[in-house]
């Protein structure tokens, strides 16, 4: 006698939807209120938070700087060497010109090496500058989204919160400055000129 396949209704009488048994005792469930972030013209980069741009900024933003008070008197020192051998040459001084070459060398490996390093500050300096920038715009775009939530139950956190991204992004405001001016002063290092004798 030959096997007969059950109807189709018998051969499977699973439920549609998982059982208690088969399902993840502590899986988190879908949230109905899941947020997203909200758009802009930046695309990904634009919603990260101030805490993972804050991250971002304190890697490029070490302490950088140019003397340029020093730098100014190295190069003054050098002028002034650099005068005094071309009076001993004239003066066919044989014994002051080699110390006096000597010393021009020396500042003069000193303004070209502090040259070379203004180079660099000014660029860490403008990465650093556009760290913060983006900083400062994560705390406008997280205050924005607090000012704009409508759900009721958040509402008694709305002013704390809005006043806090208010004062992290003044919190940079100084610091900006400070790299304006560090920048500013790196620059001028970093073209600096000099008459060779």
């Amino acid at each position: 006698m030959k096997a007969r396949q059950p109807p189709k209704a018998e051969m499977s009488r699973a439920p549609c939807v998982a059982a208690a048994s088969t399902k993840k005792p502590c899986a988190p469930r879908p949230s109905a209120s899941a947020s997203v972030p909200i758009e802009s013209g930046g695309g990904i980069d634009a919603t990260k938070r101030p805490k993972d741009r804050q991250a971002e900024m304190k890697r490029v933003c070490r302490n950088f700087s140019c003397d340029r008070r020093e730098v100014e008197s190295v190069l003054d020192k050098y002028k002034q060497k650099v005068k005094s051998l071309k009076d001993a040459r004239e003066r066919k001084d044989d014994q002051a010109v080699p110390g006096l070459k000597s010393a021009v060398e020396s500042l003069e490996a000193r303004l070209n090496e502090s040259r070379a390093s203004a180079k660099d500050t000014v660029h860490n300096g403008l990465d650093c500058l556009e760290k913060r920038e983006l900083v400062q715009r994560s705390f406008s775009e997280a205050r924005k989204m607090v000012e704009e939530e409508r759900a009721p139950e958040l509402q008694q956190y709305r002013d704390t919160l809005v006043q806090k991204y208010k004062i992290g992004r003044a919190e940079h405001d100084v610091p900006m400055q400070q790299a304006i001016g560090a920048i500013d002063n790196c620059k001028w290092v970093s073209e600096i000129t000099w008459e060779r004798p």
